[in-house]
This record gives C-alpha cells, sequence and structure tokens, in this order.
C-alpha cells in the first residue's frame, strides 16, 4: 500500500511537473507570438517605407532627369537657331552682293552696248568724212586746174587784141557773178556746203545760224568747207 501510495504520488507529481511544463511553454509560446507580429509588422512598416521612399528618389530622378533634358534640348535649339540666324544673315548679304553685282554687270553690258553702238556710229561718220573728203579734194584739184587754167587763159588774152580784151573782161565779170554768194549777193562764194558740195557762200555768210539749208539746191545743210581760190 505505501508503494502504491508513493507510485501514486510520484505520477501525481509527475502529472503536475507536466502541466507546469506545459503551462510555461504555452506562456511561452503566446508571448513569442506576439513579438513575432510585431517584428513582421514593423519589418512590413519598414518596406512600406522603404517602398514609398524608393518611389519618391525615382521620381525626383525621372523629373531631374527630365528638366535636365528640356534644358539640353532648349540649349540645343538655342545654339541651332543662333547658328541658323548666322548662317541666314550671310546668306542675305551674299545673296545683297550678288544682287548688287547682277546690277552692276547690267549697268555695264548697257553701257558697253552704247559704246558699241557709238563707236559704231563714229566709225560710220569717220567713213562718211572720209569719203566727203575724197570728194571735196577731188573737187578742189578740179577747181585748181580750172583756176590754173584760167590763169593760162588770161596771159593768152594779154597779148590779145584790145577788142578781144573787152570780150574778154566780158567773159571774166560774168565768171564772177556765177560765183558770187548766193545769200548776200555781194561778196564772192568760198564755202561749199555739205553734203551737196555747192560753192555758194560767203565766209560772213557761212556764221549765220539762219542759213541751214544750200542756198543753191535747198538741201540740209550738215558741214561746211573753206576752199582758197587762188
Amino acid at each position: 500500500m505505501a508503494v502504491e501510495g508513493h507510485h501514486s504520488h510520484l505520477v501525481r507529481y509527475k502529472s503536475g511537473d507536466m502541466a507546469t511544463n506545459y503551462n510555461v511553454n504555452t506562456n511561452a509560446v503566446s508571448r513569442k507570438r506576439p513579438r513575432d507580429a510585431l517584428c513582421q509588422l514593423s519589418n512590413l512598416h519598414m518596406n512600406q517605407e522603404m517602398f514609398e521612399i524608393n518611389n519618391i528618389v525615382l521620381q525626383h530622378v525621372e523629373m531631374d532627369k527630365r528638366e535636365l533634358q528640356e534644358l539640353l534640348q532648349w540649349q540645343k535649339n538655342r545654339f541651332t537657331r543662333a547658328i541658323l540666324s548666322g548662317f541666314l544673315k550671310k546668306i542675305k548679304i551674299k545673296d545683297e552682293e550678288t544682287k548688287r553685282m547682277v546690277q552692276a554687270n547690267i549697268v555695264l553690258e548697257e553701257q558697253l552696248k552704247q559704246h558699241v553702238v557709238e563707236a559704231q556710229q563714229w566709225r560710220i561718220l569717220a567713213q562718211s568724212n572720209e569719203m566727203t573728203a575724197n570728194m571735196l579734194r577731188t573737187d578742189l584739184e578740179h577747181v585748181l586746174a580750172n583756176r590754173r587754167e584760167e590763169k593760162e587763159n588770161r596771159y593768152i588774152d594779154t597779148a590779145e587784141s584790145c577788142c578781144s580784151g573787152g570780150e574778154r573782161q566780158e567773159g571774166k565779170e560774168l565768171n564772177t557773178i556765177t560765183r558770187v554768194c548766193r545769200c548776200c549777193q555781194e561778196k564772192a562764194a568760198s564755202v561749199l556746203i555739205l553734203p551737196c558740195r555747192h560753192l555758194c557762200l560767203c565766209d560772213s555768210c557761212v556764221i549765220d545760224r539762219f542759213v541751214v539749208t544750200c542756198p543753191a539746191c535747198g538741201a540740209d545743210r550738215r558741214g561746211v568747207f573753206k576752199v582758197n581760190l587762188v
């Protein structure tokens, strides 16, 4: 009975110890679970904060990146506009210089054409004057030949009789009348009218500005030629 009592006592003791240990373990587990939950909650909160911080940092980085890109693009556009503006100014200056050169070339071409026309006119006038001078030279040679012939006839006439001399004097007066100035009818004609080549003006009438046509034929007076008759 004593052994059974002792055994029952041991059983109760072990049962009590087991109950005590179970209660202790249960309390420890119950205390550990809130701590773990708190740690997990804290970790979640920290992770959430880190995530938000990372998002904020990324947003700022993106904003800074965007602003930097916009600044670079603005500077690039400004630099491009400056280069383009300078290039356009140079093109405008070149265009103005080209226009001035073209205008100067046009003026030079017009002047050259005018000079060519004037040169042709002068050449034609020179040829005409040369032809007129040749004709005047020929006419003058004929006049001088006639004068020499008249002189020879005059010397021959001096040996003739007085009667024949009277006839010669009448012929000389008629010849003098034919060479009288057609304008004033007083002085001897000594100037040829060009281009008709009529010997019909004296030295005084040739300077009269109202004598614009030939008194002999009515042709326009374009020039005169002085003839020295010996």
